[in-house]
């Protein structure tokens, strides 16, 4: 079978989840037998479409008639940030070099994922090319201009892209553009509701599937540490709660150990104010790390925190702490609550209830049990057999 996988993004240019998830179903449908082509953007200037080949995949790649490349967006104005999301809904069309390196894959279906910063106008060339059309979401970037649904009170350029003066024309706009797949894949049931209720994808079949992890974890948890650890894996950036994990550390009279993973633009705030924290608090931020070292240092802590104030749909790291045996203390924010006990839960936004969580936990740690994860190979079987 020849298959062609959209995404905006494809490692080695990347930044998230996603593109390790669409990387590892890319290997395992080569492993599977089939041919695999996968078409995603570069931030290089340049016209027409690239073609290369590793690890057994066709990688067809292409700079988008965009102001800027999505890799380069948190450091573009509010203005040409505008400019950039009319031009990616509204484009009347995709480049000739682009559809043209669509028909000749010639595929017999088609796996498509995050595609903001392609052109909506693409998915008009997938949907002509009559092969069998699967659609996976990811987040609620068809929803939210910025991707971002924040579940906590929002002030300036979020409350913008937030306000109804933005999202509904966005949303009218995004709802007739982008069509209707044949299938249309959710790794929860939240993120399937959400797009149905702005009148997406009434007419396409709708399936909850759980994601499956890139890299399956090797081991276990095994022990509880004192003082407790507690870890944090994610982006320096307002939206995943860094600085309410902060706060809440400060309200947090007991003696812990708190390993920060990640980068972003908050990062040398988050370290002034970790400075101040109390001596029985003692915070490490390593910053960006390996995969591979994620998932041990999950191994050696005893809570994972995710304090999100964003609706998340489907957090990897959530899937890897819970295959290891790794308990949770989570914000309530969108599909989470599928993934986390309702006990590990705390509202958003709250680093008084965040810290009550966590002094609660310190006082009972117990063993969890770790979850078998979906592998890449298995979940390739689950798609094929929907379009089979």
């Amino acid at each position: 079978m020849r298959i062609l996988f959209v995404t905006n993004l494809f490692p080695r240019e990347a930044r998230g989840g996603a593109e390790r998830l669409v990387e590892a179903l890319a290997c395992a449908s080569v492993h599977a037998g089939h041919e695999v082509h996968v078409l995603s953007t570069t931030s290089r200037r340049m016209s027409g479409v690239e073609i290369s080949k590793r690890d057994g995949l066709t990688v067809h790649r292409y700079c988008p008639q965009l102001p800027y490349h999505l890799l380069e967006d948190a450091a573009q104005p509010l203005w040409k940030r505008v400019r950039w999301h009319v031009q990616d809904v509204l484009s009347a069309r995709v480049s000739h070099d682009v559809r043209r390196a669509v028909e000749n894959i010639d595929a017999h279906v088609i796996f498509s994922h995050n595609m903001r910063g392609m052109g909506l106008s693409l998915t008009r060339a997938l949907r002509q090319e009559g092969a069998q059309w699967v659609h996976t979401l990811h987040d609620v970037q068809l929803l939210y201009p910025s991707g971002l649904h924040w579940m906590v009170p929002i002030h300036g350029v979020q409350r913008l892209w937030q306000s109804s003066m933005v999202m509904r024309p966005y949303q009218f706009a995004v709802r007739h553009l982008f069509g209707e797949p044949d299938v249309v894949i959710g790794p929860t049931a939240y993120i399937v509701d959400a797009h149905k209720a702005m009148g997406m994808f009434e007419r396409s079949r709708a399936i909850v599937l759980e994601n499956p992890l890139a890299h399956v974890p090797q081991g276990r948890r095994v022990q509880s540490h004192t003082p407790p650890r507690f870890l944090f894996v994610g982006q320096l950036e307002s939206h995943k709660g860094a600085d309410v994990l902060i706060e809440a550390l400060n309200r947090l009279h007991a003696q812990v150990e708190v390993t920060i993973v990640g980068s972003g633009s908050r990062q040398d705030e988050l370290m002034e104010r970790a400075i101040t924290l109390p001596d029985s608090v003692k915070v490490s931020f390593l910053g960006n790390v390996s995969h591979e070292e994620v998932l041990r240092m999950m191994i050696e802590h005893d809570v994972l925190v995710f304090p999100s104030l964003v609706a998340e749909n489907c957090p990897g790291v959530l899937l890897e702490a819970r295959s290891v045996g790794l308990p949770v203390i989570a914000s309530d924010v969108g599909g989470v609550a599928e993934f986390v006990d309702v006990h590990a839960l705390v509202p958003p936004g709250e680093p008084r209830a965040l810290a009550q969580r966590m002094w609660q936990i310190t006082e009972r740690l117990a063993q969890t049990s770790p979850q078998p994860a979906l592998t890449a190979d298995a979940y390739v079987r689950r798609l094929l057999a929907l379009v089979s």
